[in-house]
């Protein structure tokens, strides 16, 4: 299989390859009629973030990659009665010469979903070959139809195995951080009554790959960081057997000197990553109190541009603590 990853940015690329190991989907689909099977190779990014979306629609042109752009209106319910509009963008590679070229050029900057987009590769390929032999009304035989299941058997495997793909680019990060990331200033309630604030970050996965790639990356760059760990999917669900992983940093000068790369790599989340930036940077060698102006104004401007993207607030967090504590 080529690559022909080194005609264009590798920085793109590897922004492209963690978005789409956070909010991708590589799957390859069946559809039944009555009197045949069709099977659709599909590469899809969801975003809810116009910038995420207009950047990633910019780096597929230049990868001269057609892709297909479709928004959908959903209410989403939050909290029991506030319910939240919701539009989600997707932005889908489906043709199969286009998947095989998007292929040869991220494929070596994927981690989590490498062996998903092989496969896709493969299957692309196979059938692109049956079509130029046999016309476009060719069959689909038994070897082209087991390919769904390889696909996704790697969905699920994933979640439970670490196949040891790597990439340690700070732009793969950035892209990761734009799809299951977050970049926040919480707000505790202490027991007096005051309220203490602490910048955070975190990356949110499901994929051992992935996982694995996050820490070994912030080791690199002497990052602090914990490992939360809780079950997916309801209480008696399919998917329970999986474990939701959350990458989180909540040290001030860790928070600050990640921020310091990705701020200018990141590409749907740069206004959080600013303001968390200056918060930090205002923290820095204050731990007195209380707190200024500044800091409280950073945390409302945080508030406000989580909700401009209907994201859930947990910014506030109620906790006891003694008031001794920094």
């Amino acid at each position: 299989m080529g690559n022909y990853a080194g005609n264009f940015n590798i920085e793109d690329i590897d922004w492209l390859s963690g978005l789409i190991d956070s909010d991708g989907s590589i799957n390859l689909s069946k559809n039944k009629t009555k009197r045949n099977v069709s099977l659709q190779p599909k590469v899809t990014i969801y975003s809810a973030n116009d910038d995420i979306v207009t950047h990633t629609h910019i780096v597929l042109s230049e990868f001269n990659i057609n892709h297909h752009i479709y928004v959908s209106d959903r209410t989403r319910i939050e909290g029991g009665s506030r319910n939240f509009r919701k539009l989600s963008t997707q932005i889908s590679v489906r043709r199969l010469g286009k998947v095989i070229s998007l292929a040869d050029i991220i494929l070596n900057s994927l981690v989590g979903k490498r062996n998903q987009l092989i496969t896709l590769s493969e299957f692309c390929r196979y059938r692109l070959d049956k079509i130029i032999n046999e016309g476009k009304k060719s069959s689909y035989d038994a070897y082209s139809l087991r390919f769904t299941s390889i696909v996704n058997n790697f969905n699920v495997q994933c979640n439970l195995i670490d196949y040891g793909f790597r990439n340690n680019s700070l732009y793969w990060l950035a892209g990761l951080a734009d799809g299951d990331g977050c970049f926040a200033i919480k707000r505790i309630k202490r027991r007096n009554g005051n309220f203490r604030y602490k910048p955070y970050i975190s990356f949110t996965t499901t994929n051992k790959c992935i996982l694995n790639n996050v820490v070994e990356t912030l080791k690199m760059y002497n990052i602090k960081y914990s490992i939360r760990e809780r079950p997916k999917g309801r209480k008696h669900g399919r998917n329970r057997r999986f474990v939701i992983n959350e990458i989180e940093i909540e040290n001030l000068d860790a928070c600050y000197k990640l921020v310091e790369f990705l701020k200018n790599k990141v590409r749907g989340k740069t206004f959080e990553c600013e303001l968390l930036h200056s918060f930090c940077k205002s923290r820095i060698g204050k731990n007195t109190r209380p707190y200024s102006e500044e800091s409280i104004e950073l945390y409302e401007l945080m508030k406000k541009e989580k909700v401009k993207y209907n994201v859930k607030d947990t910014s506030t967090t109620k906790r006891e603590e003694s008031s001794n504590e920094d």
